[in-house]
């Protein structure tokens, strides 16, 4: 499925930014959280107590889950949007190919949306 990476903000803004303006906490710290499960493989229980412990947010593993794969798709997309690039294939996200679709589809699987404008 081809798919337009310009016209959605789970492509074009930061996961931090996002993070910070949703749980209102500093911007920085979904980075933070981040290279601590890439990097220092923290697993979702460890990133759970560390957010309720530094930002006293209480997040669902589902949650975590979602920031993770948001994490993820804009790692990829990133460089992308730096060329230049307006549309791309869905196989380049491997592995987070079909939670990106269920992401996508959300609000035509709910009925609050007949049309995505981001599939071509």
């Amino acid at each position: 499925m081809i798919l337009n990476i310009k016209k959605s903000d789970i492509f074009k803004v930061s996961p931090d930014i996002r993070f910070a303006k949703e749980y209102s906490v500093p911007v920085g710290s979904w980075n933070k959280i981040w290279s601590k499960y890439k990097f220092y493989g923290y697993n979702h229980g460890d990133i759970k107590d560390y957010v309720f412990i530094k930002h006293a947010r209480n997040l669902g593993y589902t949650t975590i889950d979602r920031w993770i794969m948001r994490a993820e798709i804009y790692n990829i997309t990133e460089p992308l949007l730096k060329k230049g690039v307006e549309c791309v294939s869905s196989e380049i996200f491997n592995e987070w190919e079909q939670p990106l679709m269920d992401y996508l589809f959300k609000t035509i699987k709910s009925g609050a949306s007949t049309k995505s404008r981001i599939i071509i």
